[in-house]
């Protein structure tokens, strides 16, 4: 995924090209969107869902380019990636699941990470 330090040069890059034509800087949705977002209880269920979905490794199905396309974390750990891009200014995010199945990921986004980010 993106890290603090990505997102902050971007918006920096960002902030200087708004500068450049004339265009306020805080007129522009600053929007991250994941790639697939896994969740799960603890990292013991994160790895058995990984082996779930990915049983030749992720690896081999993200690789190069793609290689951060899979946001697999725990709630804490969700909520401490994205509330760093918060923190260096993302405004608006896009968390996607490829498996409209996993109720669990969907549940726990709901319940213990998007309220954690709320006002942030």
């Amino acid at each position: 995924g993106l890290t603090p330090e990505d997102a902050r040069r971007k918006l920096d890059a960002l902030r200087e090209h708004c500068r450049a034509l004339g265009r306020p800087y805080d007129s522009v949705l600053r929007t991250y969107g994941t790639g697939w977002t896994i969740l799960a209880e603890d990292e013991a269920a994160l790895r058995a869902k990984l082996a779930h979905y990915f049983p030749d490794g992720i690896e081999r199905r993200y690789s190069g380019p793609w290689r951060d396309f899979v946001m697999a974390a725990t709630p804490e750990q969700a909520v401490a990636q994205l509330g760093a891009l918060i923190d260096v200014g993302v405004q608006y995010l896009i968390v996607e699941t490829l498996d409209a199945a996993d109720q669990e990921t969907i549940r726990l986004l709901a319940e213990r990470v998007v309220p954690r980010l709320r006002g942030g």
